[in-house]
């Protein structure tokens, strides 16, 4: 009997190991702390405060005037010439290039277009583009309808040796806006130097008034 009972408590004690073992290998243990991370725009990098810095752009040539109006382009123009107006320097001419804004839209135009004579059915130049006369050019806003003008002042061919001359028949001007790229035909069939060497013109800034 004595021997059953020292048996039945062996027996009980291995049981109790086998239990403690068992819940030993089920506690949980505490999960890894994660490393901090940043989200990197893919617009920008990223700053220390972990927003994404601002990417910014400018264009080449702002299309904006002056108190946020658009730039007059070459599409919302109409050139015309008035024609001799007189009251040149001794051996020049004086003429308006006309520049009224047919968008439908206010926009601006400040500075210098740019002049040439022009002949023949493809455009070609004749002598040198127009020289630029030194002058203020403020900004100028064209409401739809309303014109700007530049004075172009021009030399006389009978007024310079033939030589240094070398007149020849054109159709009239090709005009770019300023700071544009696509020209205008401006017609007023006459006559001009066309030696290389030779400033036939000379051209103001853009300013408004009357023409009359």
């Amino acid at each position: 009997m004595r021997n059953v009972k020292r048996a039945m408590l062996l027996v009980t004690g291995a049981a109790g190991l086998v239990l403690s073992a068992a819940c030993a290998s089920t506690t949980p243990t505490a999960a890894p702390t994660a490393a901090p991370t940043t989200a990197t725009s893919a617009t920008g990098s990223t700053g220390s405060t972990g927003s994404p810095a601002a990417a910014t752009s400018s264009p080449a040539t702002s299309t904006k005037g002056s108190g946020g109006t658009t730039r007059c382009h070459t599409g919302d123009l109409k050139v015309s010439d008035k024609g001799d107006e007189g009251g040149g320097s001794a051996g020049h001419h004086s003429e308006f290039l006309v520049f009224e804004n047919t968008s439908g839209s206010a926009c601006t135009l400040e500075g210098y277009p740019g002049v040439s004579f022009v002949t023949g059915d493809s455009g070609e130049q004749v002598g040198k583009a127009f020289n630029r006369a030194p002058a203020d050019s403020p900004s100028i806003t064209l409401k739809a309808g309303a014109s700007a003008h530049a004075t172009i002042e021009i030399a006389s061919p009978q007024a310079v040796a033939p030589e240094d001359c070398k007149v020849k028949d054109v159709r009239g001007y090709r005009v770019y806006p300023p700071d544009e790229t696509a020209s205008i035909f401006v017609s007023h069939p006459q006559t001009a130097c066309s030696a290389g060497d030779y400033a036939i013109g000379t051209v103001k800034a853009l300013a408004t008034g009357t023409t009359d």
